[in-house]
């Protein structure tokens, strides 16, 4: 055996340096693939869509002056009682007239003839927010605000309802004297644009002066319908208003000045003599007595004023 196999031995089955096991391994792996960006994140994108394209519409019940509509969750409809239970989810309702409309959900009884209205349920917790309109919930009164209906934001619910729910709403309210209630009622169907808008706005222009008493808030109002139909079948009955509500200001020599305008443009108006009238008596009330006793000839009140 010569010294030259013996190192060609030795060589062969010496301890392999470190690492050397390790580098044949990874020699021996198959190549890596790249794994695409687009490959991971079209079909996520697809499983979106159709989650969004096969997500069960809102589910719908009609009654018989009301729409109610199962947001999610479970609810179960009697049309005979017109009454709706909801068991667990969001609920809207739009109510404009009678028979009330009772909705049961977690031991708690709401009802009401004009409203549109809120429902949510988490758990064992109820949220019951009055959008428009009034509710009773276990025979206490709620009232809808700005703030409720900031709330719950816009309402799909509102879209299905007929051209004329905001005006029962209205009657509603008046009818059963909720005077907050039916002004803002008449302010929705002023902002609904619809033909009655200028109707509207001087009833509620009307119930602001005259039953809440608030002629400042009343003359916003009326400016307001002014503002927006100039030329309107309204205009005298509204200007007449406006000269009340200035009169229960104070205003007095805005009144008259008024009062002469309107007298110029409608000489032969229907509301001449109460335009008149309300002149004679603010130039009274400024001091302008003389003034006021040439146009008090045909008002037997102004007598003992003007002797």
């Amino acid at each position: 055996m010569t010294a030259a196999w013996k190192d060609t031995v030795r060589a062969a089955t010496q301890t392999p340096p470190v690492g050397a096991k390790e580098r044949v391994w990874r020699a021996m792996q198959q190549p890596r693939r790249r794994v695409r960006a687009e490959l991971v994140l079209v079909p996520m994108a697809l499983a979106a869509v159709l989650l969004v394209l096969l997500r069960p519409e809102p589910q719908t019940f009609h009654g018989t002056n009301d729409v109610i509509s199962l947001r999610e969750g479970h609810a179960t409809w009697n049309p005979g009682a017109n009454e709706v239970t909801l068991e667990r989810g969001v609920l809207e309702a739009s109510v404009w007239g009678t028979p009330a409309l009772r909705v049961r959900v977690k031991g708690r009884l709401i009802e009401t003839t004009g409203a549109v209205l809120l429902v949510r349920t988490a758990g064992e917790s109820v949220s019951i927010v009055p959008v428009r309109g009034t509710l009773l919930v276990d025979g206490q009164l709620m009232e809808a605000t700005e703030a409720t209906r900031r709330e719950a934001g816009p309402t799909s619910i509102e879209a299905l309802e007929p051209r004329d729910a905001a005006a029962r709403r209205a009657a509603q309210a008046l009818e059963a004297k909720q005077w907050e209630a039916a002004d803002r009622a008449l302010d929705e169907v002023a902002s609904a644009g619809t033909l009655g808008a200028e109707a509207a706005l001087l009833q509620k222009g009307e119930l602001e002066l005259r039953t809440l008493a608030d002629p400042k808030r009343a003359l916003t109002t009326f400016e307001a319908a002014a503002a927006r139909f100039p030329q309107g079948n309204l205009a005298q009955e509204r200007e007449l208003s406006s000269l009340e509500a200035e009169f229960a200001l104070a205003r007095f020599e805005a009144v008259a000045t008024r009062a002469a305008n309107f007298l110029t443009r409608f000489p032969d108006s229907e509301r001449a003599t109460d335009v008149r009238r309300l002149q004679v008596r603010a130039l009274l009330a400024v001091g302008r007595r003389a003034e006021a006793c040439q146009f008090a000839k045909d008002f037997a009140e102004f007598a003992a004023d003007c002797r």
